[in-house]
């Protein structure tokens, strides 16, 4: 491998003078799309540096979107400038995804209130009539841009006063077993590509009856309670769906991801 010519007297530090370095690799196509890196602990070997001045340069590139951090598999180089996101190895949410890969976010709350809920909401979360839910609607935004649009329905007695939290801040799922105390178990999610009604379209800044992945997700407590209800809608032109899938091996869960292009 060859070494960037780095200035340890120049006033900008050397991991932005090695981020630099390799935003060239990138931009000159040497280091191509889905380009596996060497560890930090290879890397800061190889170009004589301390493995902190490395990591620092790598998260600068994954904050950028031109570098994906996977959990187990390593450091790649964007797939078109895409971000990676796990979203079925572990019953984790959209939020939890972004920050684990250092990818900036901003959470816009549109509504939030408790509400009687319709019949398909009351009947997935096995509610009684007039029982209530909180309703969350939220947009994500990634560099300024509406990524992701969601609809949160919550079984309210669980989680009463559950609607003074600001969630343009805090996590839903943070809030439920941090605040809460409730131990969410496990789920499952349904993906459907759909047309986008104006509504949704409007919410995500793009043309009504684009292609948007739509997803549903059920979460459940340890006893099988069903506490929670998501409608996710994901910018078509900003995601793709990838699944690595085992021949044999017994009981498992596909690895499937989302990427944002």
């Amino acid at each position: 491998m060859d070494r960037p010519v780095l200035d340890r007297n120049s006033p900008v530090p050397v991991y932005r003078q090695l981020a630099e370095w390799f935003r060239e690799k990138i931009s000159n196509q040497e280091w191509a799309e889905n380009y596996k890196l060497d560890s930090e602990i290879e890397l800061a070997e190889k170009l004589d540096l301390s493995r902190g001045t490395v990591r620092k340069a790598v998260e600068e590139l994954i904050s950028e979107g031109l570098l994906i951090r996977s959990h187990g598999r390593g450091t790649f180089v964007s797939d078109a400038e895409s971000i990676g996101q796990t979203l079925a190895t572990e019953l984790v949410g959209t939020s939890e995804e972004l920050i684990r890969k250092g990818i900036n976010f901003e959470t816009i709350v549109l509504t939030q209130r408790v509400v009687i809920p319709q019949n398909r909401i009351a009947q997935h979360l096995s509610l009684l009539p007039e029982k209530r839910v909180l309703f969350l609607e939220r947009v994500r935004k990634i560099q300024n841009q509406p990524i992701i649009y969601l609809h949160n329905y919550v079984n309210y007695q669980y989680c009463i006063g559950i609607e003074k939290i600001d969630f343009s801040k805090k996590r839903l799922f943070e809030a439920l077993e941090n605040e809460y105390h409730l131990s969410l178990s496990w789920g499952r999610r349904t993906f459907e590509s759909r047309l986008c009604p104006k509504i949704i379209a409007e919410r995500l800044g793009i043309e009504t009856g684009s292609a948007v992945m739509y997803l549903e997700q059920i979460v459940y407590l340890a006893d099988g309670t069903p506490i929670e209800i998501s409608d996710v809608w994901f910018r078509g032109d900003r995601f793709k769906l990838s699944i690595d899938l085992k021949r044999k091996g017994g009981f498992y869960f596909d690895p499937l991801q989302i990427e944002l292009k």
